[in-house]
C-alpha cells in the first residue's frame, strides 16, 4: 500500500502543476486536510474538504505568479508519506520572487489524501515527520 500512497502524491503533485482541479479533487478524501506553509494568505489557514482544496488553489493562483511546486525526494513512512523539494514563484503584487527549499508530509486514507501540510524547509518536514538527518 505504502508504494501506491507514493504514486497518489506523484499524481497530486502532477495535476497541481497542470491546474488540473478536477484530477487533484479526485485524489482528495471528502475529509481532507491542507495546511500550507506559504501561500500569501494568513500563515495557520486549514482548508478543509474538496471545496477546500479548490479554495487553496484559488488562494495561491490570487497571491503568486509561476508557482511551482518541484517534489524532489518521496520517502514510505507507512501511514504517511514525506516528500522533499522546492517552490518557486513571484508574488502577484510585490514582484518578490520565491526559490525555497520546500517540503511536505502527507496521509492517504482509502486511497485518497486525506491530509497534506507544507513547509519552508527540509528540516522542519524532517522534524515534523520524527526524523532528522
Amino acid at each position: 500500500m505504502s508504494r501506491e500512497n507514493i504514486e497518489i502524491l506523484r499524481a497530486l503533485f502532477a495535476a497541481f502543476a497542470e491546474r488540473d482541479l478536477p484530477t487533484a479533487q479526485s485524489l482528495a478524501h471528502p475529509e481532507l486536510e491542507i495546511r500550507p506553509g506559504l501561500v500569501g494568505g494568513l500563515e495557520g489557514t486549514v482548508h478543509r474538504g474538496i471545496q477546500g482544496l479548490a479554495d487553496f488553489a484559488a488562494e495561491i493562483d490570487a497571491a503568486w505568479v509561476d508557482f511551482r511546486l518541484q517534489p524532489g525526494e518521496f520517502r514510505d513512512l507507512g501511514d504517511r508519506v514525506l516528500i522533499l523539494g522546492h517552490a518557486s514563484g513571484r508574488g502577484r503584487e510585490s514582484g518578490i520572487p520565491l526559490s525555497s527549499p520546500a517540503g511536505w508530509l502527507a496521509e492517504v486514507r482509502d486511497g485518497r489524501v486525506y491530509r497534506f501540510e507544507s513547509f519552508l524547509s527540509h528540516d522542519a518536514t524532517l522534524e515534523a515527520a520524527g526524523l532528522s538527518e
